[in-house]
């Protein structure tokens, strides 16, 4: 099965996409521009809205990208809906439209920036993926 999600990739504007829901397809698609296929974890960014990112993406050498609340996400990530058990779902019109305008423009940060700013990303944003 496929979901409409929006894509938001390092340096560009987000675009309209969509996504198989499968765990091995969502590890393939937040390791865009990796050399090893990464982890996808998913972090809550609004009522049923998530994104679902590589939390290991600054150890691949991925373009930093947004800041999602104090996180500097780093590579490639979508956002994602889901339904009240969890499950992917395809984001709305409306939906698109609302994070389409809050992610578009692209931000940029220097290394200095990542470190200090994701220095226990990895220890805090395990959680949630199992619930998808």
């Amino acid at each position: 099965m496929h979901i409409k999600v929006l894509k938001i990739e390092p340096g560009k504007h987000p675009v309209a996409d969509e996504l198989e829901t499968s765990i091995e397809a969502f590890n393939r698609a937040v390791s865009i521009g990796a050399d090893e296929i990464g982890k996808a974890c998913s972090k809550k960014l609004g009522n049923s809205i998530y994104i679902l990112y590589n939390p290991y993406g600054c150890y691949y050498d991925l373009q930093p990208n947004r800041k999602v609340g104090k996180e500097i996400i780093v590579g490639v990530f979508y956002v994602i809906g889901v339904d009240a058990d969890y499950h992917p779902r395809s984001l709305t019109k409306r939906e698109i439209e609302k994070y389409m305008y809050l992610f578009w423009e692209p931000e940029t940060y220097s290394d200095s920036d990542i470190i200090e700013n994701n220095f226990d990303m990895v220890y805090n944003s395990l959680e949630g993926l199992e619930k998808l």
